[in-house]
């Protein structure tokens, strides 16, 4: 006969035992017996007749012996109670029960092995039973946690595995995140590349991933959302000088110079010399603005010194170092008379005359204005004379006249001796001025010409002021003409007269003196005279 066992947690409490046998009825132990009792306090060492319909039972942890002297364990289906006794016919013994000595008892209850014990329990909610060692016991669900009996939920949240702001969703034994704008991942760890494919940053800039944006980090040198915009790198104040203009670049500015300048900063005037010097006859180049102008040696003019100098005095003032001599010069300058060689005086009363006639005294000569050149060594006091031009021109930019003898003795007018009328055709002119002498005695003057009926004298002449008498009458302006006819500026009997011309050509002579200017004659009618001299302008 095989044994099973049965837990029966419910019965073993009420200590009710239940024991199946071979027969209908429960024994006492003896066989044969109908009603046996079997005392309670026996142990579990009691002898079962197997035959007896009736059986006081005792401990219900006893063994049972069968008659061959085999033991077995109690059915499951059997209750008992070491101080009970069941003795009721409707008890089935199931003879189909082997023993099996070697089934355990677990905590006193005997189950038997064809019953799920968990059909006998109540596991609290999300806990779940199971059998361990033929027993029922419950286990709390995946995710929970308490003794089976309470069974909490698990928080798959805690410690909060979402990163980046994302939310936490509890779950079974799981958690899920949900992601902040601009993150992915299982735990949002991932920022999402905002950058697009095409890199919208202009000029080189770089995209820069952000958070749900991106930003351009720009190349040096510009600005703006996406790099597009050069950042004016010119400062405030203008750094470009002598009028130049700031011109932004990148990460840099330049200058703009105006025209004639350069450098950095447009503080480099350029020079605008050629290399070889444009300036001639002795002219140095001076730089400018875009320009070079030409500072012109002795006396020269022009923008590169070509054109002649206009009198003997630009000459001296030029160079101070000028000596007596010939030298070209054009005082009408350029498109008037041609330029001429010209004798000039750079030493009397400080130099810069240009002698215009020159006189020996000797009868023949031209008169001072005629209009006929004579060429001669004017500074030797050679005959020497420049026509009425030429004379004209330096007048017209002459101030003062000089009248100088070969003694070194002179006469200076303060104006030029002549005017713009000299070769108008009948003209004869009185005008008035100072006479210095060259001790320095001065004295005013009236002084005159004529360029016609002059063959016997008259053709210029210096006299005194105010206006006296002569045997003639009394002078006008100077002069009572002597002769209307023929001496235009010539007193009678030559007097108050610094200088006359008296006798046919250049018949000069002094009648009346002024300073260390002595008289020579005081009438002298004949042809020629007796003074030496030369006339000269500056």
């Amino acid at each position: 006969m095989r044994t099973r066992t049965l837990l029966l947690p419910m019965l073993v409490t009420t200590g009710l035992f239940i024991a199946c046998g071979g027969s209908s009825d429960l024994g006492d132990g003896t066989s044969g017996d109908d009603d046996s009792t079997n005392t309670g306090g026996k142990d579990s060492s009691v002898v079962n007749n197997g035959g007896d319909d009736d059986v006081t039972g005792n401990d219900s942890g006893g063994t049972t012996t069968q008659n061959d002297g085999s033991t077995f364990t109690q059915d499951s289906s059997v209750l008992g109670d070491s101080g009970g006794t069941v003795g009721d016919s409707s008890t089935v013994i199931d003879s189909s029960v082997s023993t099996d000595s070697g089934v355990s008892v677990d905590s006193g209850v005997t189950t038997d092995s064809g019953a799920n014990p968990c059909t006998l329990v109540t596991c609290s909610a999300n806990a779940t039973c199971s059998v361990v060692m033929s027993a029922a016991k419950c286990t709390c669900n995946a995710d929970y946690s308490g003794d089976g009996t309470t069974c909490t939920k698990i928080d798959d949240c805690s410690g909060g595995p979402c990163q980046n702001g994302g939310a936490c969703a509890d779950g079974i034994n799981s958690y899920t995140c949900t992601c902040a704008t601009g993150f992915t991942g299982p735990q949002c760890q991932n920022n999402v590349d905002d950058c697009p494919a095409v890199n919208p940053c202009e000029n080189g800039g770089a995209c820069v991933d952000g958070v749900n944006a991106y930003t351009c980090s720009c190349a040096t040198g510009y600005g703006g959302a996406t790099c597009g915009t050069n950042i004016d790198d010119c400062p405030a104040v203008n750094p470009c000088q002598n009028g130049g203009a700031c011109v932004d670049g990148i990460n840099t500015y330049t200058c703009s110079c105006a025209t004639g300048f350069s450098g950095a900063t447009c503080g480099t005037n350029i020079d605008d010399c050629p290399a070889v010097n444009p300036c001639q006859n002795g002219g140095s180049c001076a730089d400018g603005v875009n320009a070079y102008t030409c500072s012109c040696a002795n006396g020269y003019t022009g923008a590169t010194c070509s054109d002649y100098p206009v009198s003997c005095k630009a000459i001296k003032t030029a160079n101070a170092a000028s000596t007596n001599g010939q030298y070209m010069i054009d005082p009408d300058g350029v498109g008037g008379n041609a330029a001429f060689n010209a004798y000039c005086d750079m030493t009397t009363d400080g130099g810069g005359w240009t002698i215009v006639a020159s006189f020996t005294g000797a009868a023949g000569e031209k008169e001072l204005t005629n209009d006929t050149e004579v060429a001669g060594n004017a500074l030797t006091f050679a005959h020497y004379n420049t026509n009425r031009a030429k004379k004209m021109a330096l007048a017209a930019i002459a101030t003062e006249s000089l009248f100088l003898r070969n003694n070194g003795k002179y006469v200076k007018l303060n104006a030029p001796f002549v005017d713009s009328n000299l070769n108008t055709a009948n003209t004869h002119v009185h005008l008035s001025g100072t006479l210095t002498a060259s001790n320095g005695t001065t004295a005013a003057v009236y002084y005159g010409y004529s360029n016609y009926r002059n063959s016997g004298g008259g053709d210029f002449g210096i006299s005194m002021s105010p206006d006296g008498a002569t045997a003639g009458g009394t002078t006008v302006s100077g002069f009572d003409h002597h002769n209307t006819a023929t001496y235009h500026h010539l007193n009678h009997s030559c007097v108050r007269h610094y200088l006359y011309s008296y006798g046919a050509g250049a018949s000069y002579d002094v009648n009346t003196a002024i300073g260390d200017w002595a008289v020579t004659s005081s009438c002298a009618a004949a042809a020629g005279g007796s003074l030496v001299f030369y006339v000269a302008m500056r």
